[in-house]
Order: structure tokens, then sequence, then C-alpha cells
């Protein structure tokens, strides 16, 4: 008799459309790819009735769900609700969160199953799976030093500089990817 396989969802939190491609509010989505060619996940699939674009990876008895709402940021939680319903998870085991966080430096990272302050991705995923108790990966984007001329509102929404993006994807992205490892 075959066991049931396992699952776990690794919901990536960004804003869909090009014009917020690059922002630093995507950088969840932006560490989802790169998490996804590092477990050699799956190419992406639009699954409307999660509202999410997914990709799966399975690692022994376990399928690894990364998945990307295609609601912005505000709705996240309708897909992460939809996913763990269909998938039976138990948020506080199965659910990684990814997410951009200004609270954080750039180049720091933490995973936790604490909330930042505010995060209105996070608040939506937390009222629709009705709990706060899930893991996440916060990603730090902050490199104002200091200075908070630009507001946080309009500062997520601007495009990564190219320094910072490298700065990610070849310090931050393997370090954190590693921490996601060891959380599976």
């Amino acid at each position: 008799m075959m066991r049931p396989m396992h699952t776990k969802l690794i919901l990536c939190l960004g804003n869909p459309g090009s014009t917020y491609q690059a922002t630093r509010h995507n950088v969840g989505w932006l560490f989802g790819d790169f998490l996804a060619k590092t477990l050699s996940a799956s190419e992406l699939t639009d699954k409307k009735k999660f509202q999410a674009l997914v990709r799966t990876v399975k690692r022994g008895e376990q399928q690894i769900i990364i998945a990307y709402p295609t609601t912005f940021m505000n709705d996240s939680g309708l897909a992460a609700a939809a996913i763990a319903q269909f998938y039976q998870l138990e948020a506080s085991v199965d659910i990684l969160v990814i997410h951009d966080d200004l609270d954080l430096e750039l180049g720091r990272y933490k995973l936790t199953h604490k909330l930042p302050r505010t995060h209105n991705g996070l608040a939506s995923v937390s009222e629709h799976l009705g709990t706060r108790d899930f893991a996440c990966l916060r990603l730090g984007i902050d490199d104002r030093h200091g200075s908070r001329v630009i507001p946080a509102l309009k500062y997520v929404l601007m495009p990564i500089p190219e320094t910072a993006r490298q700065l990610l994807e070849t310090q931050v992205f393997p370090r954190a990817s590693q921490e996601v490892i060891r959380w599976l």
C-alpha cells in the first residue's frame, strides 16, 4: 500500500503584472523563482481554482507546492486558503510564506513564526487562514540607510536597484534557500 504524499506550501508574495515584476514588493516572487531552480521544480502552471501560479516538486514522500498568488498582495490570503483547504494543510507546520520586509535591512532575512508589524499581504493570509500561526521567511528590503524621505508605500513599489538585486541573488537567496530546505 502506498503512503500518501505529505504536502508543504511555500507561498511567495508579490503583485502580478510587469509593472511590479522587479519591485521590492515582489522579492517573494523573485525568491520563489530562485528556490524553484534550486529544487528543480516544474514549470509554472496557472491554477485558476487557487488564484495562483504554481510549481511543484516531489522529494521522497513530500510534495512541495511553490505558489505565486495572481491576486494583488492585499488579497494573497485567497490563494493561501484555497490551497490549504484543497490539500488539507495544517498552517503551523505545512505553510511557509515568503515576503519582503521593510523592517529588515537589505541583505538580512529571518525564518520565523512572528509576523512583522505591518504587511497587508500577511494580514490577508492570516485572515483567510484564520490563524497567525504559520512560518514566514522575511526578506529584508530596506536600503534607505536611515533616510525615511520616501514613504514606505511608495518605496516598496520602486524597482530594485541592480546592486541590491545582485546582493539578493548571489548572497541572500542562496543562504535563505538553505533555511527553507531545512524547514521542509
